[in-house]
């Protein structure tokens, strides 16, 4: 048996990135043991320390030092996910017998054979298949799943999406294999906090995608240590995660010369109220595919606030004249999308994270009177004031 491992990682054809930076010892060991264990044994792990600290270090070191299919870069400082994610797959470039990627947090669980039956994923005729994803099992930092067997159908139909899709939300989640050929012929990994999402944008504009329908791993929520706990305490950190993902989508529709199609005009007057956070919750809506045109006739306040709260979709224009008598009016002419909202500085309906998503598809369009946080056929809008 040992004489069949051997030859078979000899040329291995799954390469796998685990980063690790900071970890609970227990969460890593439960990490690191069922990658290892795996019934599919011809792959190569490459461990990125990315700035670990020692007791880390140490764990690892006990942990892979009699296993042959381990590579360990050791970097001295923290670069970040993205840096360490890329540092491991270009080591992996370079071996000439791998043929698909894959990479692993430091706190998730594998199970015994998620590695065979994802590469079993592209066995078959069909060559345009670039991505096998496959579903999970969500559980907490005690190990408790999150949501029961009863709702395990839910989240497989939630994940059951054509590639398309992804521009609304990311479905794959976190337990994939993907072909190596692809991912060099992309840019890595980069824009962090959604370095994953960014990736199968770019990545799937190149193939087509593979759900396996079973639960094949289990994916740690709120550990410590996690994106989502970073995210939970920190205000700040919510919105580098937001305008990232606002981005990444921005950047997909450009790619695919995807327009957007709703403008929604802010207009900021000195004399009227400015919620910032119904603004930001404006910014949160399940629907994205809008730009956001600020008309700024404020005070100097009000626009330095919507300035630290980075979007790409937003656009700030400032009237030529002091005072205007509309400032929807001054919006209209610049309007190329083909429908319109004015933001609603009163109004609870961005409370729905929804709101503007069923909306569009409902095409529930106001085409009689003017109101605040209605949409409407640009067209008509102009005409309705007049314009």
């Amino acid at each position: 048996m040992k004489k069949t491992i051997m030859r078979m990682t000899d040329n291995p054809d799954i390469g796998v990135v685990m980063p690790i930076y900071k970890q609970e010892p227990y969460y890593l060991q439960l990490a690191l043991t069922s990658i290892l264990n795996q019934s599919y044994r011809n792959f190569t792990l490459v461990i990125v320390l990315d700035g670990a600290p020692a007791e880390v270090i140490n764990l690892v070191t006990v942990l892979t030092r009699q296993d042959s299919r381990v590579k360990i870069i050791d970097k001295k400082v923290n670069g970040g996910v993205s840096n360490a994610l890329n540092t491991g797959f270009e080591f992996l470039y370079k071996i000439q017998s791998i043929k698909y990627l894959t990479w692993v947090s430091s706190d998730n669980i594998h199970y015994y054979r998620m590695l065979e039956k994802l590469r079993n994923g592209f066995t078959g005729n069909n060559n345009r298949i670039g991505l096998v994803y496959s579903s999970f099992w969500q559980i907490d930092d005690k190990g408790a799943r999150v949501y029961q067997t009863t709702t395990k159908q839910a989240f497989i139909h939630y994940q059951d999406q054509p590639k398309e899709k992804l521009l609304e939300y990311c479905f794959i989640g976190a337990c994939f294999l993907y072909r190596k050929d692809i991912a060099q012929a992309i840019r890595g990994y980069y824009l962090e906090p959604v370095e994953d999402y960014d990736y199968w944008l770019r990545f799937t504009e190149h193939c087509d995608i593979k759900f396996i329908k079973e639960m094949l791993m289990e994916y740690r929520v709120n550990s410590p240590q996690s994106i989502s706990s970073q995210l939970r305490n920190s205000s700040e950190q919510h919105r580098k995660w937001r305008n990232s993902l606002n981005l990444a989508r921005y950047q997909a529709r450009m790619r695919r010369n995807i327009p957007p199609e709703l403008t929604v005009i802010v207009p900021l007057n000195p004399y009227s109220p400015f919620d910032i956070e119904r603004y930001e919750r404006l910014l949160e809506q399940y629907y994205s595919n809008f730009v956001v045109m600020v008309i700024d006739n404020s005070n100097d306040d009000t626009i330095d606030l919507i300035r630290q709260i980075p979007d790409p979709r937003i656009k700030i224009m400032k009237p030529s004249r002091a005072i205007i008598h509309s400032l929807v009016m001054y919006a209209l002419p610049q309007i190329t999308t083909p429908y319109t909202t004015v933001f609603s500085e009163t109004g609870d309906q961005y409370n729905n994270q929804f709101y503007l998503e069923n909306i569009m598809q409902q095409k529930k369009f106001n085409t009689l009177t003017f109101q605040k946080g209605d949409v409407y056929i640009s067209s008509q809008l102009k005409r309705i004031l007049g314009g």
